[in-house]
C-alpha cells in the first residue's frame, strides 16, 4: 500500500490482465483476503467503483482490520458521487491513522467537491508538509482550493516556491504567468519570462512574449528594445536555424514592429544559351 495515494495494483500489468490474474488465483484460494484486496483495488483504480466495494466487504468479512479496506473504500465512494459518504469513511480511518499522507489528499478532493475549500486546503497543506517533492498537479489542485478560498496571497507564494524548483515547470509557470499578466503592473510577469528565457532552449518566443507585454503596458521604447534585440539575435541565425515556422514567424513580427522591410531576394538572371 502506498501511503500518498491509491495502491499501485496496477504495476502489475494492464486493468484486464490483474482481473484475470487474480481471477485465475482465486479459483485455487478464494478465501484469500490479500487476492480479494488486490481485486478491490485493481477495481477502484480502473474506475469500477461498485466492483471496488463489493471486494471490500469479502476482505472485511474474511480479514476484519487486517487491511487499509477504508481508504480505498472512501475513494470508491467518491468515484461514485458519494461524497458525504466518502468524506466520513475518510474522517474515520484518518481519526485511526492521522499520519496517513493518501487519506487527507483524498479527503481534500472531497472537501473540494463538497465545497469547503478551506477544510481542503489543510489537508493539502499537511499532504504537501510531508512530500519532498510534489507532483505539478497536486501544487495546482492546492492552489485552486486556496484561490477558493480566497487565500491568493497563499497561492501565489506555492506557486512561486514551486515554479523553479527543478528546472521550470510548464503548468505552474503558465498559471502562474497568466496570473501575472493580468495584474496592472507587469513587472511579475516580466521577472518569469526572464527567468524562463534563462532557462529555455529556444528563448526567442519568450523575448517576443516580453516585447509584447512590454507594448502593452505602454513602455514603447522598452518594447521597441526588445524587439530591436530579438531582429538582431534571429538576423544573426544560421539560415537553416532562422528557416523554421516559428522563427521565421517571430522574425516577420519583429520586422512588422519596427518597420523593417524584408531584403528582397536576389534572382539570377536566366543563363544565355
Amino acid at each position: 500500500m502506498n501511503g500518498a495515494g491509491v495502491p499501485f495494483v496496477m504495476g502489475h500489468g494492464a486493468y484486464h490482465d490483474v482481473v484475470a490474474e487474480v481471477t485465475k488465483e482465486l479459483e485455487s484460494a478464494p478465501n484469500d483476503p490479500a487476492l480479494h484486496f488486490r481485486f478491490a483495488c485493481a477495481h477502484q483504480e480502473h474506475g469500477e467503483w461498485t466492483a471496488a466495494l463489493e471486494e471490500l466487504e469479502i476482505v472485511d468479512r474474511l480479514a476484519p482490520e487486517k487491511f487499509e479496506t477504508a481508504y480505498v473504500q472512501g475513494q470508491a465512494l467518491a468515484a461514485g458521487g458519494h461524497l458525504k459518504a466518502a468524506r466520513g469513511v475518510l474522517d474515520a480511518f484518518l481519526r485511526e491513522k492521522p499520519e496517513h499522507v493518501g487519506a487527507h489528499q483524498q479527503r481534500a478532493r472531497v472537501l473540494v467537491k463538497l465545497h469547503e475549500h478551506k477544510a481542503a486546503v489543510t489537508d493539502y497543506e499537511f499532504v504537501l508538509a510531508r512530500l519532498n517533492l510534489p507532483k505539478a498537479d497536486l501544487i495546482l489542485e492546492t492552489v485552486e482550493a486556496m484561490q477558493a478560498s480566497g487565500l491568493n496571497d497563499e497561492a501565489t507564494r506555492l506557486m512561486r516556491a514551486n515554479a523553479f524548483r527543478d528546472g521550470a515547470d510548464p503548468e505552474i509557470v503558465a498559471k502562474l504567468l497568466a496570473q501575472a499578466e493580468s495584474a496592472p503592473e507587469p513587472d511579475d510577469a516580466l521577472t518569469l519570462i526572464a527567468q524562463m528565457e534563462r532557462q529555455a532552449l529556444q528563448p526567442e518566443p519568450w523575448m517576443a512574449r516580453r516585447a509584447r507585454l512590454l507594448a502593452k503596458a505602454g513602455r514603447d521604447a522598452d518594447a521597441r528594445t526588445a524587439w530591436t534585440a530579438l531582429h538582431s539575435r534571429l538576423s544573426a541565425m544560421p539560415s537553416l536555424q532562422r528557416g523554421t515556422a516559428l522563427m521565421m514567424a517571430l522574425l516577420t513580427e519583429s520586422r512588422q514592429t519596427l518597420g523593417i522591410k524584408a531584403i528582397a531576394p536576389v534572382v539570377a538572371p536566366p543563363a544565355a544559351r
